[in-house]
């Protein structure tokens, strides 16, 4: 099912909860990844060359509740990510 702009991609995250890194994939080319705690500090952005899936390192992050926002080329998401 395709959505329109203004509607969010289908976009998934896994694993989830996460130790070591976690992997977005989406049905169309991701463009962007950035990531905020839950206190909205933003913890990273990495521009992404139009890629389908997308693997991210979190190791060194503290344990807690996370917000991954994630654009493609059909609009933007935003994914709850708890990281071990």
């Amino acid at each position: 099912m395709m959505y329109p702009e203004h509607e969010q991609p289908m976009v998934q995250l896994y694993p989830n909860p996460a130790a070591n890194s976690i992997t977005i994939s989406g049905v169309t080319a991701i463009t962007r990844v950035a990531a905020y705690n839950a206190q909205g500090q933003l913890m990273t952005v990495v521009p992404v060359t139009h890629q389908v899936t997308y693997s991210m390192n979190v190791t060194n992050w503290p344990k807690g509740l996370y917000f991954i926002h994630v654009e493609t080329e059909s609009g933007t998401a935003t994914l709850k990510m708890v990281k071990l």
